[in-house]
C-alpha cells in the first residue's frame, strides 16, 4: 500500500511559512524601534536638541512617513516621542528621509530642520541588539 505524503507535506510547508510570515512584521517593528532609539539617543545629537533651554522642543517629534508611524515605542527626554503629520511641521521635529534595513545592518538618513541639521547613521545588529556604528552630521 502506497501513501501519498505530498498533500501532508504541502500543508505543513504552507502552515510553517504562514507562521513565519506572521512573526516577521513584529520582528521588523521591534528592529525599527530599536534602530530609531539608538539614533535619537546618539551623543552626537545631544547638543542640537536644546531640550533644557527650549521647552517647546519636548517631547521630541518625528514626522510621520512610510517608516514612522504611531505604533513605534520610542522615548526621549523622559517622554514618549510624538509622531506628527506634515500639517504640524510648524513645531520642531525630526524627519527620517531614508531607511535601508538589511538582515544585520541598517542605514538611516535624517534631518532636524530647527537646527538646519542633516545626518546619516549606520548601525549593525550585534549580540541581539542594534548598535550605532557611525553617525555623520552636516549643517545645511
Amino acid at each position: 500500500m502506497r501513501i501519498n505524503l505530498l498533500p501532508t507535506m504541502l500543508a505543513s510547508v504552507l502552515l510553517f511559512n504562514t507562521g513565519c510570515g506572521a512573526a516577521e512584521p513584529m520582528k521588523t517593528q521591534n528592529d525599527l524601534s530599536a534602530i530609531l532609539q539608538q539614533v535619537i539617543d546618539a551623543k552626537q545629537l545631544s547638543g542640537y536638541f536644546h531640550a533644557d533651554d527650549l521647552p517647546e522642543r519636548v517631547p521630541l517629534r518625528l514626522l510621520k512617513n512610510q517608516w514612522i508611524h504611531k505604533g513605534l515605542k520610542l522615548r526621549k527626554f523622559g517622554y514618549p516621542v510624538e509622531i506628527i503629520p506634515n500639517s504640524e511641521t510648524h513645531q520642531a521635529y525630526m524627519n527620517i528621509t531614508d531607511l535601508a534595513l538589511g538582515k544585520n545592518t541598517a542605514r538611516l538618513v535624517f534631518e532636524y530642520p530647527p537646527e538646519g541639521l542633516a545626518g546619516t547613521a549606520k548601525l549593525s545588529h550585534q549580540n541581539d541588539a542594534w548598535v550605532l556604528d557611525t553617525m555623520t552630521l552636516r549643517e545645511k
